[in-house]
């Protein structure tokens, strides 16, 4: 059902393969754009007076995406925000506070991403929701140049920094001197992804390669540990095999590997 155009509605063999009413592309767009109202408006009534935004960026498919969330307690609500425990506490388990989705979608003027477009795409998602700029409170975003630009330029919003995305930056600077090293197990979990060496692999075990991502830490450690675990099978494949998959330039050494 992906991407598929609103006509898919329309032909005969799917009319005869659901037990839905027929309805045409026609129809099917009015109920939709109707949806997209009702939803929009229900929004600007529950969306509070004062909020703070979130944002984040995708890429996928060379385009990449913004999403911006509004933040905010439900002062009406009498349920108190219970902590499990003294070291981690999850937002989102939090009964009295809301995460609302404003906008997800592509950035206008990609060849540059400036924070031009990023403003633009914010104030127009205010704007939509009949919110001017004095109603955020904060931001929380990645410590970039851009998010700190905004925060600067429409009067020193508050700028809440990603722990994530600061632990990630850490983590980076600690592992520095084993990025050759990293580097090198990234370029075999990669070679063994092809369909000729997933094939080999199979045959040895059920596990499969794992990448790590420049956003995520914890593939890291997720690509290390794999190979751990998949050393020993590595060690099984024969020399012949070796040069048929073209693994020798990727596999470790034994020192490598300790």
């Amino acid at each position: 059902m992906e991407r598929l155009p609103f006509s898919f509605c329309e032909p005969q063999f799917l009319r005869q393969s659901t037990k839905m009413t027929d309805i045409s592309e026609k129809t099917l767009t009015h109920y939709i754009m109707l949806l997209h109202q009702h939803v929009d408006g229900r929004i600007v009534e529950v969306l509070s007076l004062k909020f703070g935004i979130v944002l984040d960026g995708w890429t996928c498919g060379g385009r990449h995406y913004v999403a911006i969330f509004a933040v905010f307690d439900d002062g009406s609500s009498h349920q108190p925000c219970a902590r499990k425990d003294d070291d981690y506490f999850a937002d989102s388990n939090c009964p009295s506070r809301h995460f609302l989705l404003l906008a997800f979608s592509p950035v206008d003027g990609e060849d540059d991403l400036g924070a031009q477009s990023l403003f633009d795409l914010i104030a127009d998602a205010l704007s939509r929701f009949q919110r001017p700029w004095g109603s955020v409170l904060f931001m929380v975003g990645d410590n970039c140049s851009v998010n700190q630009y905004i925060g600067r330029r429409i009067g020193a919003i508050p700028l809440i920094g990603c722990a994530s995305h600061r632990f990630n930056l850490a983590m980076n600077d600690f592992l520095a001197p084993d990025e050759p090293l990293l580097t090198r197990v990234h370029a075999l979990m990669k070679r063994l992804t092809t369909i000729k060496c997933r094939s080999m692999l199979r045959k040895l075990n059920h596990l499969a390669p794992v990448m790590r991502n420049a956003t995520r830490w914890s593939n890291v450690y997720a690509m290390a540990k794999r190979y751990t675990e998949l050393m020993s099978f590595l060690l099984k494949i024969d020399h012949g095999s070796v040069t048929d998959y073209g693994l020798d330039s990727y596999l470790l050494s034994w020192r490598e590997s300790e």
